[in-house]
């Protein structure tokens, strides 16, 4: 049996086609991440003030301002924070070192690839205002690495500090296992509690008392000075207690904690820095 010769101009031909349907293809799906990617982000923009509002519990005419921070290495590090009117410079002794006005022509983009041409981005975090101006609560936004990727997550604190909710957006952890750190009973056990107590957390292994489930489980629909004071004399010792991690998930469970008390702590250095702070920290 012979085989037949190859056809040079059928596969010039057939490579060709190819070559023009992969470059079309491309273009088309080019085409549509352009129309489609703007929406996207809005829509991610738009779900996470919608977030920010849920968990402060804000009223409808509460302004937030969402301030990113960079980041600019080498010789001289700067960090620069994109406020609402201008983007500030400071160095890293916290030394301001310029504040340029953001407007029309000279957007935050703009400042920053003129003054911090090679800067990284460095974490953000909101400032919620009410009518009469005074701070109604943070929002940081943080991750930490746990059991098989980095767990994305917002820890929402009151003007003074008291952490009032962590709610976890983003994690690939095991489901039945790890993913338990998204349910009340274990993000719940942050609520309430102070920076100062924060920072003597530690995480014991599970299962959570049953005595303290309702607790946790009532933070749910309940607001937030409301749940407070109803369980004032349960949570004044739990409080200053430890978290108790998901059965079965230790590491997920110390990451998210670990997480949200370094969190706590390098935003309250982060608003004395830029002057935002609307209380005490202890």
């Amino acid at each position: 049996m012979t085989t037949s010769p190859i056809n040079v101009r059928e596969m010039a031909k057939i490579t060709i086609c190819l070559t023009v349907v992969c470059i079309l293809a491309g273009l088309i799906l080019g085409a549509v991440f352009a129309v489609t990617e703007p929406t996207r982000l809005m829509r991610a923009q738009v779900g996470e003030q919608q977030l920010v509002r849920r968990i402060l519990e804000l009223p409808a005419n509460a302004e937030i301002m969402e301030i990113r921070r960079f980041l600019s290495e080498g010789p001289d590090p700067q960090i620069a924070y994109t406020l609402q009117s201008e983007v500030r410079i400071y160095d890293v002794e916290g030394k301001l070192v310029s504040a340029t006005p953001i407007s029309e022509r000279a957007t935050a983009e703009q400042i920053l690839e003129t003054r911090l041409p090679h800067a990284r981005r460095g974490g953000r975090f909101f400032v919620a205002k009410i009518k009469d101006g005074s701070i109604a609560g943070y929002v940081t936004e943080s991750e930490q690495y746990g059991f098989k990727s980095f767990i994305r997550f917002f820890v929402a604190l009151t003007p003074d500090f008291q952490v009032r909710g962590v709610e976890v957006v983003a994690h690939e952890e095991d489901p039945g296992l790890g993913a338990e750190i998204t349910r009340p009973l274990f993000k719940n056990q942050f609520s309430g509690r102070s920076q100062a107590s924060l920072e003597q957390l530690k995480v014991v292994k599970g299962p959570l008392p049953k005595a303290m489930e309702d607790l946790y489980l009532s933070r749910e629909n309940t607001m937030f000075h409301d749940w407070l004071q109803t369980n004032a004399h349960v949570l004044k010792d739990a409080r200053q207690g430890p978290i108790y991690g998901v059965t079965g998930a230790t590491i997920s469970s110390q990451a998210l904690a670990d997480g949200v008390k370094k969190a706590v702590h390098h935003l309250g250095t982060r608003l004395t820095i830029i002057g935002l702070t609307g209380g005490s920290h202890e």
